[in-house]
């Protein structure tokens, strides 16, 4: 089912916003530790490497999906 128009939640959730907060999320935890002199949750800085890791795929998927749909429309 394509549907033209997503409704404000679920753009609001779309892979590429979600990415996004994971992408900021992981600066954050940098940023945390950067001025206390540690981790969040004492993980040793894997949870941020994962959050960035995770964001950036999802924000990735997002663009190569536009992309592809609009390549073929314009078919």
């Amino acid at each position: 089912m394509d549907r033209t128009r997503d409704t404000r939640d679920e753009q609001f959730w779309s892979a590429r916003n979600f990415g996004a907060l994971l992408v900021f999320t992981a600066l954050v935890s940098v940023a945390l530790r950067t001025t206390t002199g540690h981790w969040p949750a004492d993980l040793g800085g894997w949870a941020a490497a994962a959050f960035a890791g995770v964001g950036l795929v999802l924000i990735g998927h997002s663009l190569t999906h536009r992309i592809t749909a609009k390549q073929s429309v314009s078919q």
